[in-house]
């Protein structure tokens, strides 16, 4: 397994993707500092899980899906490998990328806190960059696959405005939330972020700081992502050159 998640990261060790790993929390970071430097955080956070990251996520899962796409997998499928393992060695390879930016994004959002206004604990910022990386697992798989039915251009928007209308418009502030998947990353970090999806801070007693059903969305995120894991596994391991 860890041969094919090592060659997957060599594939993409130059990429413009691999570069977003850093460049996409620096510019969400800079940004936020830029335009809203005495709400800094918040701006910080609302952005990076409203807009950037999911774009980000969009780019990488398409990139590395339509690597041999062009070829129709036969460069690949030729090959004595594991087809599984090296579906699993792509998903590998976005999750790695998905933790990094996050643990970016919370290291530096926590350092400029404490140089202009500190609005988000330390606490509060930990648990939301976990869930936030969490609820997003069962994406990476889907939008693989996504990318290795659809293309590029397809996937990138596909994926980054099924985010944002269900994060801003649709489902996400009502209870019932977690019924749609694509609205649990905007409503299960909002507690922790203290800033609503379209960028208004929290205060008060805000039915949005409550965490109700955060383990239901939780465990719906898990069982997606290792539903969808085992189908597309199975997919690309019945491909044919």
């Amino acid at each position: 397994m860890k041969k094919y998640f090592l060659a997957e990261q060599l594939k993409t060790k130059r990429t413009f993707s691999s570069k977003l790993v850093v460049i996409a929390p620096l510019f969400t970071m800079f940004m936020a500092y830029i335009l809203s430097s005495t709400a800094f955080q918040a701006a910080a956070y609302n952005w990076w899980y409203v807009m950037i990251l999911p774009a980000t996520l969009s780019i990488w899962c398409a990139s590395i899906a339509t690597q041999e796409r062009k070829s129709q997998f036969r460069n690949v499928l030729a090959l004595p490998i594991n087809l599984r393992q090296l579906w699993s060695g792509k998903i590998q390879v976005v999750v790695t990328w998905l933790f990094i930016a996050n643990l970016l994004m919370f290291t530096g959002c926590t350092l400029l806190g404490f140089v202009t206004q500190t609005y988000v604990t330390i606490q509060d910022a930990a648990i939301g960059c976990i869930l936030l990386t969490l609820v997003l697992l069962w994406q990476i798989p889907f939008m693989l696959w996504m990318g290795s039915k659809l293309g590029y251009l397809s996937t990138v928007f596909i994926g980054f405005f099924a985010n944002v209308i269900f994060s801003l418009y649709i489902f996400s502030e009502r209870t019932l939330f977690y019924l749609n998947p694509y609205s649990i990353p905007a409503r299960i970090v909002s507690p922790f972020f203290r800033v609503r999806p379209n960028g208004i801070p929290i205060i008060g007693e805000d039915p949005l700081l409550s965490t109700d059903n955060f383990g239901i969305a939780l465990t719906i995120c898990l069982i997606l992502t290792v539903i969808i894991t085992v189908l597309t596994s199975r997919w690309f391991d019945k491909r044919e050159g």
